[in-house]
């Protein structure tokens, strides 16, 4: 049976491979993306053109900003959303701490919320390897360069919050997956418009 999906951080080079497959086996789909200049806007514009002629709809608007994301719930009317959106970049999380748990924390709260207002069954957050990894101790790092050790803090302290805050919005309302299996959220073109700290 067809379904009717919201991909946030759709333009992204997962989120927009993700948006065609929907659209190929007939479901419908509609993306929401802020054009983020961590990847460049160009690449997200070329995949857009493709997507928008098989019927995708696209919602540009930070997570962040309620008002917006209401808008396209209202006007998406989603089953399913896959949360995708995030300020991306683990190393980079150290030197602009707050301004990652306010987009990927507080960003991911308000999507819930407009989730559980527009009666979305499903919600599916989908994380990095990394962020999985961290936190977890030696065990956790067997996969990881020794050079990750110095970020694994700041990136499970968003996992961890993430993981305390869905529960208490989503209890009673729908159901919410946790899928952190990404190992990397980059394709070709999608190389990060600024530098990565060494």
């Amino acid at each position: 049976m067809d379904q009717t999906y919201l991909i946030t951080g759709g333009m992204g080079f997962i989120g927009s491979h993700l948006c065609e497959r929907l659209l190929a086996r007939g479901d419908e789909a509609s993306a929401m993306d802020n054009f983020d200049p961590f990847y460049p806007e160009r690449v997200k514009h070329r995949a857009l053109s493709p997507l928008r002629a098989r019927g995708l709809r696209l919602f540009q608007a930070d997570i962040r900003d309620g008002d917006a994301v209401e808008r396209a719930f209202g006007d998406a009317k989603p089953e399913c959303v896959l949360h995708l959106a995030a300020l991306a970049g683990v190393r980079p999380s150290l030197e602009r701490p707050a301004e990652y748990m306010d987009v990927n924390v507080r960003g991911t709260a308000v999507l819930l919320e407009a989730a559980r207002k527009a009666g979305v069954r499903r919600f599916v957050h989908v994380g990095t390897e990394a962020a999985l990894l961290a936190g977890r101790g030696q065990e956790g790092l067997t996969r990881m360069e020794d050079t990750m050790r110095d970020v694994t803090e700041a990136a499970a302290s968003i996992t961890a919050a993430l993981e305390q805050l869905m529960p208490e919005i989503t209890s009673g309302f729908f159901a919410v997956f946790s899928a952190f299996a990404i190992s990397s959220a980059s394709g070709k073109g999608y190389m990060p418009a600024r530098p990565r700290l060494e």
